[in-house]
């Protein structure tokens, strides 16, 4: 190879990783925004599970879990032996 080809050569390398390394970090900052649980959500969610007579039991940008009367394990449940 000739000097101009292995400096072309390097030059699309070098270019190629850069790229590669921004995408990453542009995946990796759109990761982490979209980890943020707005409180207004939360807040919601208790008050639905709230109002059908439920707990919360978990929450998520796109999930709202209520646990209903039944499943709710009271303090009183759990006996120990004498």
């Amino acid at each position: 190879m000739n000097s101009e080809e292995e400096v072309s050569k390097n030059i699309t390398v070098a270019l190629s990783k850069a790229v590669l390394y921004i995408c990453a970090a542009a995946v990796f900052g759109m990761w982490i925004y979209s980890c943020n649980l707005d409180p207004l959500i939360i807040e919601e969610c208790r008050v639905a599970c709230q109002d059908s007579g439920a707990k919360m039991e978990s929450v998520t940008s796109g999930k709202c879990t209520c646990l209903d009367g039944s499943d709710i394990i009271q303090p009183n449940s759990w006996v120990l032996p004498k």
